[in-house]
This record gives structure tokens, C-alpha cells and sequence, in this order.
């Protein structure tokens, strides 16, 4: 989920070149909300930080990936 949000994120024409993601609390509940922050977009690469929420806006996940631009 969280590395489709963050490639929605970005313009057609990024591949997905690595993910970090940290764990920080149980999915608690029955919605799990995912947002994408572009945090850079160069000519060739792109880094994206994405965070889901559960229930009470709880954060669940965050993941930081990063994007390179096809040829």
C-alpha cells in the first residue's frame, strides 16, 4: 500500500528503486489511510515519504522510497 501511494505521488515514467519502511504501531481498526509526500523530484531521481494511519489517526507505517526516472 504504501509503496503504490508513493509512486501515484510522482508523474508516469518513475520506476521504484528501493523502500525503507519502519513499523510503529498495530493496524488497529477497520480503515488504514495512506499519504504520500513528495520530499524531492530532480531531472533523474525522486524520493517520496509515505505514512498510514489507523484508527484516531495513529500512525501505522512510515516508508521513505526512492525513484529513478526512465530513459
Amino acid at each position: 500500500m504504501a509503496m503504490l501511494t508513493a509512486e501515484a505521488a510522482l508523474p508516469p515514467g518513475w520506476s521504484t528503486t528501493g523502500i525503507s519502511a519502519f513499523f510503529l504501531s498495530p493496524g488497529v481498526g477497520d480503515d488504514i489511510t495512506a499519504h504520500a509526500r513528495l520530499q524531492h523530484q530532480g531531472r533523474n531521481t525522486a524520493v517520496v515519504q509515505t505514512t498510514l494511519t489507523g484508527q484516531a489517526g495513529r500512525t501505522v507505517l512510515q516508508a521513505v522510497t526512492t525513484h529513478l526516472r526512465r530513459a
